[in-house]
Order: structure tokens, then C-alpha cells, then sequence
């Protein structure tokens, strides 16, 4: 029987809290010339007759209101921070020595592609010549192995050795709905045996 008293006593003293609620978010006791005259003071008397638990959701009401705009902003000032490209230059770099490479020699690149914006990729075209007329193009990712000449080309019906150029572009940008190529290092021209 006294665990039934407490449990009712419990169940009764929420529908008082409920009861009591409106009586604790009105101005009853205070008058519209005191609210006129002198509002700060007006507003902490009202306070001072609320709740404490209605005390604590109105400060963390003002609070989220207050931080709201203050934390959107930063997520986006984070957001352009990480998408500013960096003013580092970007290189490309053959790793074999030119002077052994000819018809069919396997080339590869160190590149560091700095300044991407977006959704840009880095790509390496390699280009050869021979008498100023290209006879062999290869646009691929940076991390590939270049065949000089490919599987076939019109280097590698001619013959002989060219002069040769990697360019190292980013794409995949944007401007006014077209795609955009940027070129971010190039190295210098290398010949071939």
C-alpha cells in the first residue's frame, strides 16, 4: 500500500506542474506601466517568478538562437578554407635519365599536383615529335607507366628518335558549365635515341 501512495503522489505531482505551467510563462504581476517605464527591471521580476526548469529552457533557447548563426558560419568559413587551393607551384618530374630512352622505353613521372580546386584531377599528356610534327600523344593518370611510341603511333612506324614533353594538367573544372584544362607544370623537352 505505500509503494501505491508514492506512486500516485508522483503521478499527482506532475499534473500539479502541468497545472501550475501557464501561471509561470505570464505577465500577471507585472504591469504594463512597469514594462513601459523600466523593461529590464520588468524582465527580471518576471523571471524571478518563473521556474527554475523554465529558467533553464528559455537560456537554452537564447543560447541556440544566439550560437546558431555563429556555428553555420564557421562550418562555411571551414569549408572555404579547405577548398582554397594552395600557391605552392606544382612540378612534374621524369624519374629516368632521357639520355638512355628511346622506341618503346618505359617512362613514369613524380608529379605533385598542388592548386586543385574542386573536383579537378591531375593528368600528364606526354607528346613527341619528330621534325615539329607530333607522332605520338598519351593523356593518362600521373601514377602510370608511359610506353614511349605506345602500341601504335606513327612513331613507332617511322622509327627513330624524337623529341619529347610532358605536361601535367588538372581537369574536371567548371566555368559556366564547360570543362576546364588547366595546365599546372610541364617538363622540358628530352630527346629520344
Amino acid at each position: 500500500m505505500t509503494y501505491r501512495k508514492k506512486s500516485f503522489n508522483n503521478i499527482s505531482n506532475i499534473f500539479k506542474f502541468f497545472k501550475r505551467r501557464p501561471k509561470i510563462i505570464t505577465f500577471q504581476n507585472i504591469s504594463s506601466k512597469d514594462l513601459r517605464e523600466n523593461p529590464g527591471k520588468a524582465l527580471l521580476a518576471w523571471m524571478n517568478e518563473m521556474d527554475k526548469y523554465v529558467k533553464v529552457t528559455i537560456v537554452i533557447g537564447i543560447i541556440l538562437i544566439i550560437s546558431t548563426p555563429i556555428i553555420i558560419n564557421n562550418l562555411y568559413t571551414i569549408q572555404q578554407k579547405a577548398a582554397k587551393p594552395s600557391d605552392a607551384s606544382s612540378t612534374i618530374v621524369m624519374n629516368e635519365d632521357s639520355t638512355i630512352l628511346s622506341l618503346g622505353s618505359s617512362v613514369t613521372f613524380t608529379t605533385k599536383a598542388n592548386g586543385l580546386k574542386g573536383r579537378e584531377y591531375p593528368m600528364i599528356y606526354l607528346v613527341c615529335t619528330q621534325n615539329q610534327a607530333v607522332v605520338y600523344g598519351q593523356l593518362d593518370h600521373p601514377d602510370v607507366t608511359f610506353i614511349l611510341g605506345g602500341g601504335s603511333s606513327q612513331w613507332k612506324l617511322n622509327g627513330g628518335s624524337a623529341t619529347c614533353k610532358a605536361y601535367l594538367y588538372a581537369y574536371g573544372g567548371k566555368d559556366r558549365g564547360n570543362d576546364t584544362i588547366r595546365l599546372l607544370a610541364e617538363t622540358s623537352e628530352f630527346e629520344t635515341n
